[in-house]
């Protein structure tokens, strides 16, 4: 079991946010950025505390297009409440990937693609 708690995931959001946040972080607007950012870390600490799995995917370079088309197109802002009712278990978009892209919520219900590393 792994507890994380809010500084902690926001340390590590700004620690690891010069590659994996990169297109968070090409949001020009500073506070629009850290208002994104500050909506998935709630979010991702109420379904912590609610014991509630979630699996946001935040593209980067690579668009993730074929992945998108196999969910449903959202194209919202990205909000915590909107996460978190995204992964209320037994709605038709609990099962898969969230989408984000920028501060925008693309997709949910994402089907994701298996590794082929069989390591």
């Amino acid at each position: 079991v792994v507890i994380i708690f809010q500084p902690e995931i926001r340390r590590a959001l700004e620690h690891i946010g010069i590659s994996a946040f990169e297109e968070i972080h090409n949001i020009q607007d500073e506070e629009k950025r850290n208002i994104t950012v500050n909506e998935i870390i709630n979010a991702i600490s109420n379904l912590a505390e609610s014991k509630t799995g979630a699996l946001i995917v935040i593209e980067q370079a690579t668009r993730l297009g074929e992945i998108l088309n196999s969910g449903t197109i959202l194209d919202a802002k990205v909000s915590s409440n909107l996460l978190e009712n995204i992964f209320v278990v037994n709605t038709p978009l609990h099962d898969g990937a969230t989408i984000i892209r920028k501060d925008r919520i693309l997709a949910s219900g994402c089907v994701l693609p298996l590794t082929n590393n069989n390591t």
